[in-house]
């Protein structure tokens, strides 16, 4: 009998929290509160996220494994770095040659759009965490291990340097493997529901989410550009460190929650193109608001929230047809049968 193919709604609705923390997190002249809180888990977030699915993408032959990295992020990453360069030169003037290095080198914090180094940064990420997963056997061994190699980095690497981002990639390497921990639990949690918990499952998720949301509290408090809880320059590390990741288990949650909302679901579908072009789309949306005749008014922090919510709807519609054109071009359509596999039991591509 043939295998019904399902598609996960969760992790898109979990997708769909992160554009919108991206697009939230670079209003930073608006609101430094909002952008200072979202710059601590959004990285984090996209790359757990990314790591929900990483069994299925570590069980592939090394061969097979490049082809999907070929497909589904090298070329995305071409493209968009066209869109990017062809806004950033026409726009701001911008030489193309310089944008072209900066594309080819994908430095974290060096390149002329700023999120353009995730995806040559997840590139590197995936390989190295595929091989780390064939070496150590034992799941909580190789969590450990990725949490040791993550705060070394997040310590003791003051920016990032290499090429395509690889210290970042070994600096945000936990949170891939947490996702990549948490992926089964998350998934029979969200399969059967909160109220499947038994009472002590119950308490359990209560506690977490108390220690999450002390933890959020007191990193936003740290954070505060006003009147903030001094801290040494480690203790603050380690704190974001903690605090980013138990805002992403709280979203994580939220998303199971909100798991059937199928705006939410087109959204996260959409995230890869929504964060990528987030500069060509805000300028788009600043001006046809104006010639609407629309002002915004976003000099506190909830308005800043809600100009952020008309963004994302408003980049999400921008970005569907170039969502579903991209589905049809012959080398992503074409897919193996452990694809096919992966899509029957609701494992759907990570990104795209």
């Amino acid at each position: 009998m043939e295998k019904a193919k399902s598609r996960l709604g969760w992790p898109d609705v979990l997708r769909a929290f992160a554009a919108y923390s991206v697009l939230l997190a670079h209003l930073g002249s608006y609101s430094a509160y909002v952008s200072l809180f979202c710059f601590s888990y959004v990285i984090q977030l996209f790359f757990f996220v990314s790591g929900l699915f990483a069994a299925h993408r570590c069980a592939q032959r090394p061969g097979e494994l490049a082809v999907w990295l070929l497909r589904r992020l090298l070329i995305p990453y071409i493209l968009l770095c066209g869109v990017n360069m062809a806004f950033y030169g026409i726009h701001r003037g911008l030489p193309f040659g310089g944008m072209a290095l900066d594309c080819l080198l994908a430095v974290r914090n060096k390149m002329f759009a700023p999120v353009l180094w995730y995806l040559p940064c997840l590139i590197v990420m995936i390989a190295v965490y595929a091989l780390l997963r064939r070496l150590v056997k034992n799941r909580f061994a190789l969590l450990a291990l990725c949490c040791a190699v993550s705060l070394a980095f997040r310590i003791f690497k003051e920016q990032s340097a290499w090429f395509w981002s690889a210290d970042s990639a070994l600096m945000y390497l936990f949170y891939y493997a947490l996702g990549d921990f948490l992926m089964p639990s998350l998934q029979r949690l969200a399969a059967g529901g909160f109220h499947s918990l038994g009472r002590a499952g119950k308490r359990l998720l209560a506690a977490l989410a108390a220690v999450c949301l002390a933890l959020a509290a007191f990193s936003f408090r740290v954070l505060s550009p006003v009147d903030p809880i001094v801290l040494g320059d480690v203790s603050v590390k380690l704190l974001i460190f903690l605090s980013s990741a138990g805002d992403i288990l709280l979203l994580a949650g939220l998303a199971i929650l909100l798991q059937s909302v199928r705006p939410l679901q087109r959204v996260g579908q959409c995230t890869l193109v929504i964060s990528m072009t987030q500069s060509v789309t805000s300028w788009l949306f600043v001006n046809v608001s104006w010639l609407l005749g629309i002002t915004w008014s976003i000099w506190a922090d909830y308005q800043v929230l809600f100009y952020g919510a008309a963004l994302l709807a408003f980049a999400a519609v921008l970005a569907r047809p170039f969502h579903l054109l991209y589905a049809l071009v012959p080398s992503v359509r074409r897919r193996s049968p452990s694809q096919d596999e992966d899509d029957a039991e609701g494992t759907a591509a990570a990104l795209i």
